[in-house]
């Protein structure tokens, strides 16, 4: 581990920043300096200025000689794992696998290292007779479990992961599924009224065919009725002149003149229908 900041006492460091390097890591640490004049210099500077500015400046100036002793510290990692662990020196050299787990269980999943740590230190290490490697052991029963639970934990998660991917890709399936249908009904109604449009244009066709002579026969009808009804009272005239004539006169008797039966007409109706049935090749009374 490598830490930089400053040095505030003989006997004290003040980290800033901090990293860890390990296999074959390669740190580059930029250094951005800046030349701090000297006190001659200082006070030739600050001559001319207000008292007041004066007391700022030299305020200001020994903020920056209390912090311009830098410093670099490296912290051999192994060494205070064992410590950490409560593990005799140097059990760790060897054990690079079980360091690289001890690595990840600390930085990646923030494991308590009293959940990994040895139980008994010191004396009383001792007093129980555990070896380096009883002791090593222990660490390393430790770290399996927790790496089992950490794995059970990740499966879980893939396998809800899965099956949250499986529900979703169900849900767009079933989702275009109705979007389909959604567009075949759309088009099924869509033929439809493009049938019923060929349709109604057929039957406006076959309307149009079927108007046009009925147009010609009322127009011919129209006319026969007008000479009918210019010809019917010279008919009717004609048709009284010869009845009269057929007919030996007799002397109307009081109370036997031709009823009207209430309506005033020129008797000419019955003339004019027998001639429209006749124009119009009509049974009679129809």
């Amino acid at each position: 581990m490598l830490l930089v900041g400053r040095i505030a006492a003989a006997d004290v460091f003040e980290p800033t920043a901090a990293v860890i390097v390990k296999d074959k890591d390669d740190l580059k640490i930029p250094l951005m300096l800046e030349t701090i004049p000297t006190p001659k210099e200082f006070r030739d500077a600050i001559e001319s200025l207000s008292p007041e500015q004066q007391r700022f400046c030299k305020a200001f100036r020994s903020m920056q000689l209390a912090s311009t002793l830098f410093g670099v510290l490296v912290i051999q990692i192994k060494p205070a794992l064992e410590r950490l662990l409560n593990l005799p020196d140097d059990s760790l050299t060897k054990e690079i696998r079980l360091t690289q787990d001890l690595m990840e269980l600390f930085i990646e999943h923030q494991i308590p290292s009293d959940l990994i740590s040895y139980g008994a230190a010191g004396a009383d290490a001792a007093a129980e007779g555990h070896t380096p490697a009883e002791k090593l052991d222990a660490v390393k029963g430790h770290v399996k479990a927790l790496k089992e639970v950490i794995d059970a934990e990740k499966k879980a998660e893939l396998e809800q992961a899965e099956l949250e991917a499986a529900k979703a890709k169900a849900e767009r399936q079933r989702v275009r599924m109705e979007e389909e249908q959604m567009l075949e009904m759309s088009l099924g109604m869509a033929e439809e009224s493009m049938e019923v449009r060929a349709q109604l244009n057929d039957l406006s066709m076959d309307a149009a065919s079927f108007s046009a002579p009925m147009k010609s026969a009322r127009r011919g009808w129209g006319g026969m009725l007008k000479r009918s009804a210019a010809a019917a009272p010279a008919m009717a005239m004609a048709t009284t002149a010869a009845v009269g004539s057929a007919m030996p006169a007799a002397a109307p008797a009081r109370g036997s003149e031709p009823s009207a039966r209430g309506e005033l007409h020129d008797g000419l109706d019955d003339v004019v229908v027998v001639g429209l049935e006749r124009c119009n090749c009509l049974g009679p009374r129809a």
